[in-house]
């Protein structure tokens, strides 16, 4: 991925500072990605398609496809979903079939999950190199 990263970097004409401005992360962390210190998280790939929209998310993130690709809207700032890549999140939990934790017997729960956990955010991949993320929290 750090070679797809050097491809935005040229194809834009940054440097990695002004890139991590762009993005909103430290300059280190550009620094370590690009030198193959450390591999970049979902967090930065989501900064990085959230500002640079016409990248093609499955490129970025697989090498596959061509580097420019149709938009993809995501709205970090704002905690609703965006009805172009959340509508069949948001159908699927409106039908009658969805699992409702709160109805599950007592002898349906696994015990070994840590209930002090609290999801925070849910991202799906498609297997047409769309994906949706969903934050329960906000």
């Amino acid at each position: 991925m750090k070679d797809r990263i050097k491809q935005i970097l040229l194809d834009e004409g940054l440097t990695s500072g002004a890139f991590a401005d762009e993005i909103g992360v430290q300059r280190s962390s550009i620094s370590h990605i690009l030198n193959g210190r450390n591999n970049p998280s979902l967090d930065f790939v989501i900064k990085v398609v959230t500002r640079f929209r016409h990248i093609n998310l499955a490129w970025l993130m697989l090498g596959k496809g061509e580097m420019l690709g149709s938009e993809i809207v995501i709205s970090e700032s704002t905690a609703k979903p965006n009805p172009t890549i959340f509508s069949e999140l948001l159908e699927a939990s409106s039908e009658a079939d969805v699992l409702n934790v709160d109805e599950l017997s007592e002898n349906q729960v696994d015990k070994s999950i840590n209930t002090s956990r609290q999801v925070s955010k849910i991202v799906i991949f498609y297997s047409d190199s769309s994906f949706s993320m969903y934050n329960p929290n906000k």
